[in-house]
């Protein structure tokens, strides 16, 4: 039966099996034995941490009987209450309006690094996209340039 145990010492064993996890040994609160563990992140483990599951016999391809700990999930107890709801919620208009703003300006400082381009117009351009990411939803999307069917002078651009 699973139960809660103290882990008293842990040492991250240098085998690592195909599936990538590391068996590790460990002394637990109240069994006199090591015990081995499959664990894939050693680091998650140390000395004082309480751990639930079982601890099985098993025999190793040599025939040696070892302890192994199998972690399990706690069950809860049963309650009649309604299931627990999720902590997130949607960021506030202003706080929305904030991470918009300051997406259009890393972008735009983004495109225009090292261009020579002059603050005031990496900022103009920052206030287009965000005009473009605050649009309302089922607004049409407005071209950005005006379509003349003539070729475009790549000098003539910014960057």
């Amino acid at each position: 039966m699973a139960q809660d145990y103290k882990v008293l010492d842990f040492k991250k064993g240098t085998y690592q099996d195909n599936y990538g996890n590391y068996w590790c040994d460990m002394a637990l609160e109240g069994f006199g034995e090591p015990v081995r563990i499959a664990v894939k992140d050693p680091m998650e483990f140390s000395t004082g941490m309480t751990l639930y599951g079982i601890i099985e016999t098993k025999t190793s391809q040599a025939g040696k009987e070892y302890y192994r700990f199998k972690r399990e999930k706690k069950e809860e107890a049963a309650s009649s209450e309604e299931p627990a709801k999720s902590a997130w919620q949607p960021e506030s208009p202003e706080r929305q309006d904030s991470i918009n703003r300051s997406v259009s300006l890393n972008n735009a400082a983004v495109v225009f690094q090292g261009t020579g381009v002059e603050a005031e117009q990496v900022v103009a351009y920052a206030d287009e996209f965000y005009a473009w990411l605050t649009r309302a939803k089922g607004d049409s999307m407005d071209t950005i340039a005006e379509v003349t069917g003539e070729p475009i002078n790549l000098d003539d651009i910014p960057f």
